[in-house]
């Protein structure tokens, strides 16, 4: 459990309901990097409340937001945070979460 991640979620997600339980419950499976696997829906699904129609969709909106990045589809590992990047024609600049 990340307590930084968990923090993070609290102190800075936009919105609530279904996604904001679900970011809520990736955060405590991630660690303090926001790094996290979903191996299972199974218990997302318990500990957010969710039906699996529901949890793709919370999916999808946290995906939108920018608070759920695919990093290895293979390993279904995701990174858990906001997008704090700066983009210009030629390069991205990231900020990693928790220190603003």
């Amino acid at each position: 459990m990340s307590g930084s991640a968990i923090g993070l979620v609290w102190e800075e997600y936009p919105g609530g309901g279904d996604d904001f339980n679900l970011a809520l419950a990736l955060a405590d499976g991630a660690g303090d990097g926001g790094y996290v696997y979903i191996e299972t829906t199974l218990r997302l699904l318990h500990q957010a409340r969710l039906t699996e129609a529901r949890f793709a969709r919370a999916l999808t909106r946290m995906q939108a937001k920018g608070w759920l990045r695919l990093i290895d589809a293979n390993e279904r590992l995701y990174r858990l945070g906001p997008n704090r990047c700066t983009c210009s024609s030629k390069l991205c600049i990231c900020f990693s979460g928790g220190n603003r």
